[in-house]
């Protein structure tokens, strides 16, 4: 007959904590250990001494962004997932509690709060380094030379240059004085909240995405010893983390208790890259067909509803070989509308989709395929 299989959860200090009782074919008792999961990205670095999660040198320009709806996906996919994002203090700077504090305002749309901690906890360094960013991926008139945070000629210039596109671009009405002050922060808080929405559009998420997630905001003393990844040295950051809710309820647990506990396994999951920002996507068609397969070739034209965009692609000549044939378009405005038709050599044509805006396209397809071709073949 069936017997009882007890599940049992280390903490992190490795005490054992009952949190099931299910029904299996042998006496057993299970032991799981707290798993964390990171980006390999992580941790998100920061300017020398500063709260802002912001792409500049510090970071190779990397936008945090994607990390962040990484594990935002993460967290979705594991049972129970909550995010815990840790600010950590630096040696010369207590900014721990502030870093976790921006990450929060960030994805909380709060202008006020995250203006505050800018103003507290940031430096023109900061500025100069999403200034070069603006300029270098998005194409805004507001380049920087020198990304050193000194308050000079070229700097103010910069600065205005950047409060004049601000105005054009978000039909803003900041004043274009050259100088950062409390006004000028929070046009770049708005620009990053503007950024963080188109992503999670192109990700197909909804607005609210981040407000219904379980996320948990900790700090971290400066020197604590990581054993993955990040030595809590002057350089700065804030990590990020996934982990199952279940075994943190047990415990609440604290920064030091996760970094030094002896018990924690640590995973990786892996950020998309997307060289394209939030403006620029990709789309990979899975076939069925495999270079073992006989087929007649095929001809998949992705195009725009408006026109300004069609790439074809012919199959297998253009195929990535994943096992699978793959075909991969790497170069998608997400701002427009798509559909997809298969031109078969002597057999018609089918149309796959159709007005699709770009999040949709990563939707699994409904309904049969429509043949528009004469030959029912």
């Amino acid at each position: 007959m069936p017997t009882v299989k007890h599940t049992r959860r280390a903490t992190l200090s490795g005490a054992l904590e009952s949190i099931d009782l299910t029904v299996g074919e042998h006496n057993q008792i299970i032991v799981t250990r707290p798993t964390l999961w990171r980006p390999q990205t992580a941790p998100l670095a920061t300017a020398p001494g500063s709260c802002l999660l912001l792409p500049g040198p510090w970071n190779n320009e990397q936008h945090p962004i994607p990390s962040l709806l990484a594990a935002l996906h993460h967290a979705a996919e594991i049972d129970n997932g909550r995010i815990l994002i840790v600010g950590h203090d630096e040696p010369s700077a207590n900014v721990g509690q502030a870093r976790a504090d921006a990450a929060s305002a960030l994805l909380n749309s709060q202008q006020a709060a995250w203006v505050k901690l800018a103003t507290d906890h940031g430096s023109l360094l900061d500025v100069h380094g999403y200034l070069r960013f603006l300029h270098t991926h998005r194409g805004w008139p507001c380049e920087i030379h020198n990304v050193d945070g000194v308050d000079n000629d070229a700097s103010a210039t910069a600065v205005a240059q950047y409060q004049a596109e601000f105005n054009r671009r978000h039909d803003g009405d900041i004043l274009v004085d050259g100088i950062c002050g409390e006004q000028t922060l929070g046009s770049i808080f708005d620009v990053l909240d503007h950024e963080m929405k188109r992503w999670l559009e192109k990700h197909g998420l909804p607005e609210s995405a981040w407000s219904g997630a379980d996320i948990e905001y900790l700090a971290a003393e400066a020197g604590l010893p990581i054993r993955v990844g990040f030595d809590g040295g002057s350089s700065g950051g804030i990590d990020l983390l996934v982990g199952e809710a279940a075994w943190m309820d047990l415990e609440s647990p604290t920064a030091k208790a996760i970094y030094t506990s002896e018990v924690v396994r640590w995973e990786e999951f892996r950020v998309p890259d997307e060289p394209g920002g939030w403006e620029i996507g990709t789309y990979t068609a899975v076939t069925d067909l495999t270079p073992e397969d006989w087929f007649v070739p095929e001809t998949y034209v992705l195009a725009s509803t408006d026109g300004s965009y069609e790439r074809a692609l012919r199959l297998p000549d253009d195929a990535v070989d994943t096992g699978l044939y793959e075909l991969r378009w790497d170069d998608l405005p997400t701002g427009l509308r798509y559909s997809l038709r298969v031109d078969v050599e002597g057999a018609g044509s089918y149309v796959v989709f159709e007005d699709r805006s770009y999040p949709e396209l990563h939707l699994q397809a409904v309904g049969a395929l429509t043949l528009t071709g004469d030959n029912d073949g």
